[in-house]
């Protein structure tokens, strides 16, 4: 044990006893109790100086450390912790105190090698009375030849007084700590403690004394000690921010290596597309190429599909030693953050490919035209590729729809370097064919057998009710979702009832029995539409009918409205839209005059996703495809346009103008016509052929084909008795407290002298609301009254 005189020759003691006295009190932060000296017995085990000089004396600091964390634990978690008071305590307090106002830095401080015969372990095992934790541990740990057998309390916080006053910077000169410091090779232990402190909750990790075989400062001179250095902020993606060979491996998914392990399905029927393919690597210039085709055709697969064949034994060697990476374009840009980060990954790109001799495969490809760059394509991705294509350096396979390659098309220089193919939707037919060799993956995944009538079945639902997806992808959806199906049912094998319960899952529209609430809204059609009776019941007839019609292809329903009012037609819209309970959207197609106003129904090229509309048809099938959607000033509409609503009826979906096919099966178009007004045409006795004229004339050819009924709401008919506007008055004066009888002859005389439809109707009905409500409040009329007419003026007389 040291003497009181070794204190004579301590180091600047405060200092070393500042900066294990914050790890310290993290330790107690960690713990969730008030610092002691266990919590700085802690720190010291754990600092590099107090590690080694615990070693030296035969002990293990490691141990040490755990006893004293395990004690704690197990008495903060009981309630039983009690914190430790004496000289040493105290002592701390008062180094808070007086150097509350200075940081040091633990890095660049070399203090715990700087004392000589380790005097704060000393310090500690003298007043590790106040503790009996500390003093329990360093007797268990061998340190029990420093506890003394008698411990004077006061004589200890004196000398711990002098060192205080001598060792504070700036009261005066500071011994000259000289030589070198002793380094011991155990250098590894002091390491290990790091991921120990980690394990201790809330606490930092202390590091200070100096590097290993370095001595320390010759001089201490009493100057403030350097603040810590700030720490290196890291912002999203700086883990990314490395060389550009790291970067590049995370972007690349090796398909050869996956090939021979089978971790990739086999392709098949598709055996001709991947010849071509094999041809083109093969030539010496110019043997990269340019898969397009629609979504869904199998573009990656068939890229797969020749990363397997490249693996056959009937491969050419040559093309069989070649290696075949499916690089990620957002893998090369993320985490470059600075100019020249993503230009030097695909410079390692092109220098791997070549030196490996590899074949690259992009998928979306298209999105390399502009890629990296700032401000202008001079550097982008496209422009750095060509000359290593030219020279034919590098192999490259892209894939993108046909759509998306216009983008690039229209850089000539880099489309002269590739090869195109285009990937055809393989037919119905095919399409059997590779769900017949193929579907044992996505079987013994889900642990099923599969039939051949549901093989068919998935054929036959794709090819009529899912024409707004491509083969084969969406059967393979299908077959994975009746997998599913199949599984939750615990059957055996894959069955066509379990294909259709799958279908009716991903939204597709099966024929079959309509829900109960439905098939009642169905036959009120008959009566609660205001039309005349054989109208309203062909109405309804036909709704029926084209629920329950087998052949779901094209929209519900496609009538023609002929009417000599708008009003008319929204009229039987509005009512039709509430008894089926649907929303109801109103087209007008005047505006749609050019080709140039098109992208009103299905949007502009080029729109800004965020702010321009999308067009009302794609709106209304990304939406509620199920809608009612009545197009007004059909007569106006540009042909081209018209031909277009034509196809969506006909087909069930419509292309947006982003190439995408938006799905509108569920959709009744009523489209609003307006007569001839000539005596030709008008509502004579021409019958069904005047009306077909009508159709044809206001439509074009290709939509009045196109349509499955047509009917002329005839306005005198249309009116009468018939007369929501009125029931909409009554029904308005009932919210406050009267009651409105009128007789329907009564009804009928008051009704007669109403146009029978347009903007003269509306203000007829707008003049009878403000005469009745003039009445209502003029003669404080209540409860029950009655309509009556006196002198041709419509007035309320009480009950």
């Amino acid at each position: 044990m040291n003497s009181p005189d070794d204190f004579e020759d301590a180091g600047p003691l405060p200092e070393i006893v500042i900066c294990l006295m914050a790890d310290a009190d993290q330790v107690a932060s960690g713990f969730g109790t008030s610092t002691g000296l266990s919590h700085f017995f802690m720190a010291y085990c754990a600092s590099a100086g107090g590690s080694r000089r615990i070693r030296g004396m035969g002990a293990d600091p490691v141990s040490m450390r755990d006893n004293i964390a395990k004690v704690l634990k197990e008495a903060t978690d009981d309630g039983n912790y009690v914190g430790s008071d004496g000289p040493m305590m105290r002592f701390m307090d008062r180094c808070r105190d007086r150097f509350n106002d200075l940081c040091f830095n633990p890095e660049d401080t070399a203090m715990m090698d700087s004392y000589p015969n380790g005097i704060l372990l000393s310090i500690i095992a003298r007043t590790s009375g106040s503790c009996a934790v500390t003093e329990a541990v360093m007797s268990a740990g061998g340190l029990a030849h420093l506890l003394p057998q008698l411990e004077d309390y006061d004589h200890v916080e004196e000398e711990l007084d002098m060192l205080l006053e001598r060792e504070f910077p700036g009261d005066g000169p500071i011994p000259e700590v000289s030589g070198p410091v002793e380094s011991t090779p155990d250098h590894a232990g002091a390491e290990s403690l790091r991921g120990l402190w980690e394990g201790v909750p809330g606490v930092r990790k202390p590091g200070y004394g100096p590097e290993e075989g370095k001595p320390a400062p010759e001089n201490l001179k009493p100057a403030r000690p350097p603040r810590p250095a700030a720490a290196k902020k890291e912002g999203p993606g700086s883990h990314l921010a490395d060389n550009p060979v790291e970067a590049l491996e995370r972007a690349i998914r090796r398909l050869s290596d996956m090939a021979e392990n089978g971790e990739i399905d086999p392709v098949h029927g598709r055996d001709a597309e991947i010849d071509h393919i094999t041809s083109v690597i093969m030539r010496r210039k110019k043997s990269s190429i340019i898969l397009h085709g629609d979504a869904g055709v199998g573009k990656t697969s068939i890229v797969e599909g020749l990363a397997m064949a490249l693996r056959r034994p009937d491969a050419d060697p040559d093309l069989a030693k070649r290696p075949l990476y499916e690089i990620s374009l957002s893998g090369l840009v993320a985490g470059s953050r600075f100019r020249g980060d993503f230009e030097g990954r695909i410079a390692e790109m092109i220098r791997r490919a070549g030196e490996e001799n590899a074949i690259l495969f992009i998928d979306e490809i298209h999105n390399i035209v502009g890629s990296g760059a700032s401000g202008s394509r001079s550097n982008d991705g496209a422009n750095m590729l060509k000359p290593a294509l030219a020279r034919g350096d590098i192999t490259i396979i892209g894939a993108t729809t046909s759509r998306e390659a216009r983008v690039m098309r229209s850089d000539h220089a880099l489309m002269r370097r590739f090869d195109m193919l285009h990937i055809r939707e393989p037919s119905p037919t095919e399409t059997r064919e590779i769900l017949r060799r193929s579907a044992w993956g996505y079987t013994a995944h889900h642990k099923i057998m599969t039939t051949s009538e549901s093989l068919d079945e998935i054929v036959r639902i794709c090819a009529e009710y899912m024409t707004d997806r491509k083969f084969p992808d969406k059967a393979f959806d299908l077959l994975d979702m009746g997998s599913v199906v199949a599984r939750e049912r615990e059957a055996d094998a894959l069955k066509p009832e379990h294909v259709r319960e799958a279908a009716v899952r991903i939204g597709v529209r099966l024929p079959g029995p309509p829900p109960e609430v439905l098939r009642k809204a169905l036959l009120r059609l008959d009566d609660d539409l205001t039309l005349p009776g054989e109208t309203r019941e062909a109405i309804g007839r036909a709704a029926r009918a084209a629920w329950m019609r087998g052949d779901r292809r094209g929209v519900m329903a496609a009538w023609g409205l002929v009417a000599e009012s708008a009003s008319l037609s929204l009229r039987l819209a509005q009512e039709f839209s509430e008894i089926m309970d649907l929303p109801l959207r109103t087209i007008d197609l005047s505006g749609v005059r050019d080709m140039s106003n098109v992208g009103a129904l299905v949007g502009y090229p080029g729109r800004n996703e965020a702010t321009d509309p999308p067009g009302d048809l794609i709106e209304i099938g990304d939406g509620a495809p199920e809608t009612v959607i009545l197009f007004q000033g059909v007569d106006s509409c540009h042909p081209a346009a018209m031909r277009m609503i034509s196809e969506m009826c006909a087909t069930g979906s419509v292309q947006s103008a982003d190439g995408r096919l938006v799905n509108m099966g569920g959709a009744w178009a009523l489209f609003d016509i307006r007569p001839d007004g000539t005596s030709r045409i008008g509502f004579g006795d021409g019958g069904e052929d005047d009306l077909s004229h009508v159709t044809l004339k206001a439509l074009g050819e290709s939509m009045s084909h196109a349509l499955t009924g047509s009917w002329k709401i005839d306005a005198e008919e249309a009116s009468g008795e018939h007369a929501p506007e009125l029931d909409a008055i009554i029904s308005g004066l009932s919210l406050y407290g009267i009651k409105v009888a009128c007789a329907d002859d009564l009804r009928a005389r008051i009704l007669a002298p109403a146009p029978a439809a347009g903007a003269d109707r509306d203000v007829f009905f707008a003049r009878l609301r403000e005469t009745l409500c003039d009445q209502a409040l003029r003669f404080s009329l209540s409860g029950s009254v009655e309509m009556s007419l006196r002198h041709d003026e419509v007035v309320l007389v009480p009950a």
